[in-house]
């Protein structure tokens, strides 16, 4: 079913009222009117030279480090006091800076290692397609991206989703394990995100039973490692203290029958092998390719 996603002016909500209405219960919502940054500072080159650090490449976007004195960017004050949290975990870069053309799209995919984040569009805007972890799309054997063809729609009978276009001053708030589609709508796509992991499982839901029960077969199998998109020590950055309160009261038979259910998807992960290469690396492509 096609949900509608609230979206709240950020000066009508306080932060009690965002904790329990959106970030405890892990929901999707858009705070908009948030501008603190100069738009005719934040542009192509200016961006590139501050925040495109080959060390930092990833997939899709930059990593940057938490700079809280950053002239270019003030952290909203909801997503300061969320990063202060002692109940969630963060790495060492959790600054992520997208800056894609038009055109541009993600494959389908949650964000691993359990992120939670905030998704502010700077410049641009972008259509985003999520989908819940209650009626997920179906994931890559041991991996966190959706396993499904490159003219795969999302099926409204099957899936509860939201469909909704982020414009400068939206920041999004994305849940841990929600599937998300990005579609990059304007000559000039530019997002800043903040990530962090919880501390603490959600096992409510059938991607959050999934991850921790992919986490205790990697605990007591640790070469299936090997294989993985992720480091298994640095989970959430803080990987001892995560995986263990993520693999409580797991019992192995739970990670051994998880193992099975991944290996079975394997034929079709196969099958769909060239559309999921084209997928990644249209994703990867032309990240900060912006003149």
């Amino acid at each position: 079913m096609q949900l509608t996603i609230d979206r709240i002016d950020r000066r009508t909500i306080n932060y009690q009222t965002f904790f329990d209405n959106y970030l405890k219960p892990e929901k999707p919502v858009i705070l908009s009117g948030e501008n603190q940054y100069n738009p005719s500072l934040l542009e192509p080159d200016f961006i590139k030279a501050h925040y495109q650090v080959e060390e930092y490449r990833r997939e899709g976007w930059f990593d940057s480090p938490l700079n809280k004195d950053d002239p270019l960017i003030t952290i909203p004050p909801f997503i300061q006091e969320t990063l202060h949290r002692r109940d969630i975990s963060l790495r060492p870069y959790p600054m992520r800076v997208f800056m894609q053309p038009k055109g541009h799209k993600t494959l389908a995919h949650f964000d691993g290692n359990s992120l939670s984040g905030f998704n502010w569009q700077i410049a641009g805007q972008k259509r985003w397609i999520l989908v819940s972890p209650n009626t997920p799309l179906p994931c890559a054997p041991f991996a966190f991206f959706a396993l499904v063809s490159l003219a795969f729609k999302v099926n409204p009978a099957r899936h509860d989703f939201y469909d909704f276009t982020t414009h400068p001053g939206d920041v999004l708030y994305l849940p841990r394990y929600w599937f998300h589609e990005v579609y990059s709508l304007q000559e000039k796509n530019i997002n800043i995100n903040w990530v962090y992991t919880p501390l603490m499982p959600n096992r409510n839901t059938i991607i959050g039973r999934r991850e921790c029960e992919l986490l205790k077969l990697r605990k007591v199998f640790k070469p299936i490692n090997r294989i993985m998109l992720d480091d298994f020590d640095e989970y959430g950055g803080n990987g001892v203290t995560i995986i263990n309160n993520y693999t409580k009261g797991i019992h192995t038979r739970a990670g051994i029958s998880r193992f099975f259910k991944e290996i079975i998807k394997l034929p079709k992960f196969i099958l769909l092998g060239n559309d999921l290469k084209l997928s990644a690396r249209l994703f990867s492509q032309n990240n900060f390719n912006i003149h």
